[in-house]
């Protein structure tokens, strides 16, 4: 087995080569947030199970409680593996894009961006007519065709051809005679117009027209699926925006509610079933959380391809679409879950 390839700090901006780098590269720091978030629910679920042990201890809990606490317990070290999976798979994927050895040891530096920014449809199909490569390439290919045309119509015109030409030679060209170096200039004009050609003419400009209104077509299909496509892009950033802060605001929720209910189990207020309850909604809006960013980034990076403004390099992390609002980027949620 080859030795360990060892990178300590990794960045989208080290994957610029690399036109997938960017996603693939989020697509790890995902997997590893998600798992922050598991290993933060196991963390919550190990401290319940000791404060239940020890409530049973003074008599003030029941042997189900401890049991029930002791099977979360194992229920959350279970998704703690398949996360601890997942994140190593996203990782073996990295490397294998950057050339790297799957035992590499990686620090990501950048956090998944969460870049608001205003996106008008207008401003957007402006932009993505002007920049697209696809169109710009049926673009060219119909004025070249255009320009066909012209030529098969201009067969239908005589040509006039213009000739000049210098003679050098000894003896001179104008005498013989003479044993010396002369010159000699000749000029002309020919003149060609072909009256009858058993309807080639008229064959090849039917074929050249009927190329160029197929390449139209294919122009105007373009077109009208790029509208189709920034339209509906627009729309799924909107949402993914709205998304992400609504999942902030029942990130910041969920934790008070399992800080109430923990008060309230120690106090006698709270079940522990509540309590659980508590933990697997806080767990699952953490989880939609760091989802819902990446989402966010997946939808702005396609709008951004779709415009053809899209860089080998990582995300930006400012506005770079529209008007921004302002930007965020997340960092490590090192809160206690």
């Amino acid at each position: 087995m080859s030795a360990p390839w060892y990178a300590p700090i990794v960045s989208p901006k080290l994957l610029s080569a690399q036109p997938a780098a960017p996603l693939c590269y989020y697509g790890a720091v995902l997997t590893g947030h998600l798992l922050e978030v598991q290993v933060a629910a196991l963390e919550t679920a190990e401290r319940q199970l000791s404060e239940e042990q020890a409530r049973r201890k003074q008599g003030m809990a029941s042997h189900y409680d401890v049991l029930r606490a002791t099977v979360e317990v194992s229920n959350f070290k279970a998704l703690v593996l398949r996360a601890q999976n997942e994140k190593d798979r996203a990782h073996t994927d990295l490397f294998r894009l950057i050339g790297a050895s799957p035992e590499s040891e990686v620090e990501l530096t950048d956090p998944l961006p969460l870049v608001k920014e205003r996106v008008g449809f207008a401003d957007a199909l402006r932009t993505a007519l002007a920049r697209r490569a696809d169109l710009a390439v049926a673009e060219y290919a119909v004025r070249m065709q255009r320009e066909a045309v012209r030529n098969a119509v201009g067969d239908y015109f005589p040509s006039v051809e213009l000739f000049a030409a210098q003679d050098w030679g000894n003896p001179d060209p104008h005498d013989s005679s003479r044993d010396d170096w002369g010159d000699e200039w000749s000029a002309g004009v020919q003149f060609t117009w072909t009256l009858f050609d058993g309807l080639g003419r008229r064959g090849a400009l039917r074929q050249q027209r009927a190329e160029l209104r197929k390449l139209e077509l294919v122009l105007e299909d373009a077109e009208e699926n790029v509208v189709s496509e920034i339209r509906q892009l627009v729309l799924s950033l909107e949402t993914a925006e709205e998304f992400a802060e609504s999942q902030s605001r029942n990130l910041e929720t969920a934790k008070e509610a399992l800080r109430l209910v923990e008060v309230g189990l120690r106090e006698g207020e709270n079940s522990q079933v509540e309590v659980m309850d508590a933990r697997q909604a806080l767990t699952t809006a953490s989880a939609n959380y760091y989802q819902s960013i990446f989402d966010h980034a997946l939808v702005r990076l396609k709008l951004q391809r779709a415009m053809g403004t899209l860089s080998d390099g990582p995300l930006p992390d400012k506005p770079v679409l529209g008007e921004g609002d302002h930007q965020t980027t997340h960092d490590n949620f090192e809160n206690n879950l």
